[in-house]
């Protein structure tokens, strides 16, 4: 059953689309959903969480996706908007500096990282391709675990053949607060992140499959923990705050940007705005990738 903060966390970020979809909590009677259903409404008009966060001022995201024939990717439209990126001085680590209003356009991103099961079918169409390093270890080699040991370059080179992106930097972030300016999309604390990121406290020390745990606002789960995940850009120790619509980050570099965190990681690094990089040939058992299509496209 669930825990009370669950239940009050789900109830304030849920949207409409989710309704059908509750399958992540013990909700699952007709009469349950209607009620879960009205509250929800109400807390919508409210404008506020239970749990005291500020909600989108915004009408509530109205969840579109569609399947990527040739991968079986999910992936989900996430509107253009303004948001504020990074953190401020003191609030997080200085690479994460200056915060700075960024716009982007409307794209799409994938609802869940790329899982093996969908690694898999770009191996058996690319024959010369080799599974990466890690793929037979019983600790990664389930069909829903996020492909890990991928390398930048072989994140490219899925997402050039199946016609797709890695996202940038900006939109990687914009999409994990989904509106949100808080650590996390579900809150500050600790506490608010166990609902929508597996880390150090909650993993059990294990890799976990994608989609157990509920989606943000946008639809998109997995984004806070589990692995690290790459983005287009090249890494730079501080923003460019000129750079500010659809931003693609530096011309060059040495280094490639990291998103998320991973499910040993302790709670801080799995913030929204936490940055981390790595040459692109690194190989690491922790780092996988999500795809994007649409908008920006340099790299």
């Amino acid at each position: 059953s669930s825990s009370p903060d669950n239940m009050a966390w789900t109830l304030s970020t849920i949207n409409h689309s989710d309704w059908r979809d509750l399958r992540y909590e013990s909700w699952d009677q007709p009469q349950n959903q209607r009620v879960i259903g009205k509250l929800a409404e109400n807390i919508v008009n409210l404008g506020r969480s239970p749990m005291g966060h500020t909600a989108s001022t915004s009408s509530p995201v109205v969840e579109t996706t569609s399947k990527h024939e040739l991968t079986g990717i999910e992936l989900v439209l996430i509107p253009g908007n303004r948001f504020w990126m990074g953190s401020a001085p003191g609030k997080g680590e200085e690479n994460e500096e200056p915060r700075h209003a960024v716009t982007l356009s409307k794209f799409e991103l994938g609802k869940y990282p790329v899982t093996r099961e969908q690694y898999k079918r770009f191996l058996k169409e690319n024959r010369k391709v080799k599974p990466p390093p890690f793929w037979n270890d019983r600790r990664f080699n389930q069909d829903r675990h996020p492909v890990v040991g991928v390398t930048w370059e072989a994140a490219q080179a899925y997402v050039k053949w199946a016609g797709l992106r890695l996202p940038t930097e900006a939109e990687w972030e914009y999409a994990c607060r989904a509106s949100s300016e808080a650590n996390y999309c579900s809150g500050d604390t600790e506490r608010e992140l166990k609902h929508v990121g597996w880390y150090a406290g909650n993993s059990g020390g294990r890799l976990q499959e994608v989609g157990r745990l509920p989606p943000n606002a946008y639809g998109l789960c997995d984004l806070h923990g589990n692995v690290w995940e790459w983005c287009s850009d090249w890494y730079k120790a501080k923003y460019d705050p000129r750079d500010a619509i659809d931003p693609q980050g530096p011309e060059c570099g040495d280094d490639r940007v990291l998103r998320g965190g991973t499910w040993y990681d302790p709670a801080p690094l799995a913030r929204s705005a936490y940055r981390l990089f790595h040459h692109p040939a690194s190989v690491i058992s922790s780092v996988g990738f999500r795809v994007a299509r649409g908008s920006g496209t340099r790299k």
